[in-house]
């Protein structure tokens, strides 16, 4: 686990530093682009830096659909409430296909392709 705190850009910065070491030593990340959860369980914008990280880095990106995860522990509560929960795997983005400038581009395909893996009511609203 590499924490990241949003508050100290310096302390950031080092944390993808270290990330980058990682990915260069065939390590793999599991992370969470939105940086929280949402309260209505909806899916919700990316934050970029991830990408920018997976694009330095030339790897893979896995978009990962969890469905139902709302449900069992809501935003604020430490209790978990019994059910299942579905992780849905999508192909793989090669981010060597994009450049620093077209980060965006790339953060729309993920998303968009974590949008087809989720019901209607974890899709970003209209």
């Amino acid at each position: 686990m590499i924490s990241v705190s949003r508050r100290d850009k310096a302390s950031a910065a080092a944390s993808v530093e270290k990330a980058l070491g990682y990915l260069h030593e065939g390590r793999s990340f599991l992370v969470f682009p939105e940086g929280t959860r949402s309260p209505d369980g909806r899916l919700r914008e990316f934050r970029k830096g991830i990408f920018v990280l997976a694009i330095r880095a030339g790897v893979p990106l896995v978009p990962v659909s969890i469905v139902g995860s709302q449900l069992r522990q809501r935003k604020g509560e430490w209790k978990i409430h019994p059910g299942e929960i579905i992780v849905r795997f999508g192909l793989p983005v090669d981010s060597r296909r994009y450049c620093l400038a077209e980060k965006q581009i790339l953060i729309d395909e993920v998303h968009s392709r974590v949008v087809e893996g989720l019901p209607p009511q974890q899709q970003p609203s209209p």
